[in-house]
């Protein structure tokens, strides 16, 4: 009877909660929101691949993309990143734009001196972090949300400033980037969730009652445990049959 109904609130809460909700949290309240927002996003682009290489196309996504980063003032729709289903489509426009266009790319980065770029990128860091303090303020549910326009404008030149840097064989080499990226993408949420917290627990550490130094410093580290732990199992996984599932062939 329940089933037939098709109402969520008539259906046992244990039941609802444990099957539909958990998909919606997945989907879109944890890091593998990631996953059907690019494919949502290769399909936008495969829809309409005719008019892939026209600036006015490139234009609409990036308005598009700039509606979510307006959004996050007015809330007019939900203003969490992970449902901005349409919002991320312009990026990887752009980086089919770059790819047609490398030469033209590389040789504007070439006229522009390393010292700009990362001045350029630390501004634009802090203008990204005021603007999340000023979202704080304004009580946002999502505060830290990539789409915000300073960190849209940070990630470009952040990109920038890897695209200036070249292959950087010591990384490739080292990292394997290609093949442990989505790997660690995939696997640093469960590690903070289910090894990190435990091994923390027993210090009752509070963020709040922190020095900013505190802070920082236990920052840094749960960064290097987290990626640390990430890139070791990702490459692990990498040398196993089921490597298809971090993306690695």
């Amino acid at each position: 009877m329940f089933i037939k109904s098709g109402n969520p609130k008539n259906l046992p809460v244990d039941w609802y909660d444990a099957t539909v909700g958990l998909f919606f949290r997945v989907i879109f309240h944890s890091n593998y929101w990631f996953i059907l927002n690019f494919l949502i996003c290769i399909a936008i682009l495969l829809i309409f691949k005719k008019y892939i290489y026209r600036w006015v196309f490139g234009l609409i996504l990036v308005l598009m993309s700039i509606f979510y980063s307006i959004n996050l003032y007015y809330a007019w729709i939900p203003v969490e990143h992970t449902t901005a289903l349409f919002g991320f489509v312009f990026y990887l426009w752009l980086g089919i734009f770059f790819n047609k266009n490398f030469a033209a790319v590389k040789q504007l980065l070439n006229k522009l001196s390393f010292t700009l770029i990362i001045i350029v990128n630390v501004m634009l860091f802090a203008l990204s972090t005021f603007e999340t303090i000023h979202l704080m303020d304004l009580n946002v549910s999502d505060p830290f949300n990539t789409l915000r326009i300073t960190n849209i404008f940070y990630s470009i030149g952040m990109f920038a400033l890897l695209l200036k840097f070249g292959d950087m064989k010591g990384v490739q080499k080292t990292l394997n980037p290609r093949h442990t990226t989505f790997g660690i993408y995939l696997l640093h949420q469960i590690i903070i969730d289910w090894v990190l917290i435990e091994i923390v627990r027993p210090f009752n550490l509070s963020l709040e009652t922190m020095s900013v130094f505190s802070v920082v410093g236990y920052s840094v580290l749960r960064f290097i445990f987290v990626y640390t732990l990430s890139l070791l199992l990702a490459k692990l996984i990498t040398r196993t049959k089921f490597k298809w599932a971090i993306g690695s062939r």
